[in-house]
């Protein structure tokens, strides 16, 4: 089965904590305009798995 191609879109910015050394904060967006897709898979699904949607997502990293 052919799976047709796609295209997704992501942003991230980080953001360095000037108070604490070696601390960043990153903020995200994953498939910023909600495309549906498909991806390829080894499972009983015919080799397709629907692609993740939107995802917004905040990350944080200390050193010590």
């Amino acid at each position: 089965m052919r799976i047709p191609g796609f295209r997704t879109w992501n942003l991230q910015a980080m953001f360095k904590v000037p108070q604490w050394k070696r601390t960043d904060i990153t903020i995200g967006l994953n498939n910023v305009f909600d495309k549906r897709y498909y991806t390829r898979t080894t499972d009983s699904n015919a080799g397709r798995l629907v692609g993740a949607p939107r995802m917004v997502y905040i990350q944080a990293r200390a050193g010590f």
